[in-house]
């Protein structure tokens, strides 16, 4: 019989939990309800370049969230949707207590700086290049911006390229600290066994469709 998820709610951060004592990895995500729709007009994109600098900034010292999980032989990514944003990460269950410590500073207390986010804009103006190549995004753009007209879900998730190149990094990180930080989250961990989460709750740093990576 398949098992039952379990909800538990480490500190104040909401936990769901696949548990399997036969699973050799953990994958573990965290969900986080913002999404480009909440992006300020005049900074459309702001959300997935936020996002991109979360998973790439240096972490006390030390490489970025992507580049440690790697290291440890895992694989980590990240999406940002119309309202949703998701970080996620699967390793060796050995390494999950380590790798949710990780996630936790990466995206709660995180190190932006100018050359990081100069770095992810370059990133993302290629994907705003290849999705112009792309009919599927084409098509995508055009009708939620039809479905949607004048509305903050018309807009392209990744946003335009004059917006992406005027984002400033004080408007990053107003963004992070007033609707990330802001924003419901919930934790969703799949393994034989639940990481250590002691700590991991929104105490340490948080007050209370369509997708770019």
């Amino acid at each position: 019989m398949p098992p039952s998820p379990t909800v538990v709610v480490p500190s104040a951060l909401p936990t769901i939990a696949l548990l399997d004592e036969r699973l050799r990895t953990t994958s573990i995500c965290l969900a986080v309800r913002y999404g480009s729709r909440h992006d300020p007009a005049e900074h459309g994109g702001l959300a997935h370049l936020l996002e991109h600098t979360l998973m790439s900034a240096p972490l006390g010292g030390r490489p970025s969230f992507c580049e440690q999980v790697e290291r440890l032989g895992g694989h980590a990514n990240a999406e940002t949707g119309l309202d949703i944003m998701l970080f996620y990460a699967q390793v060796h269950a050995d390494d999950a207590d380590e790798v949710a410590r990780l996630l936790h500073q990466a995206v709660l207390r995180p190190e932006l700086t100018d050359e990081v986010l100069d770095t992810e804009r370059d990133a993302v103006l290629q994907e705003l290049a290849a999705a112009q190549a792309d009919p599927g995004d084409v098509v995508q753009d055009a009708f939620l911006s039809r479905l949607f007209p004048a509305h903050p879900l018309g807009r392209p998730v990744g946003g335009d390229v004059g917006q992406i190149r005027r984002i400033t990094l004080p408007a990053v990180q107003e963004g992070h600290r007033t609707r990330f930080l802001t924003s419901a989250m919930t934790l969703v961990v799949t393994g034989p066994r639940l990481p250590d989460l002691d700590g991991l709750g929104r105490g340490q740093g948080v007050a209370g469709d369509h997708v770019r990576r």
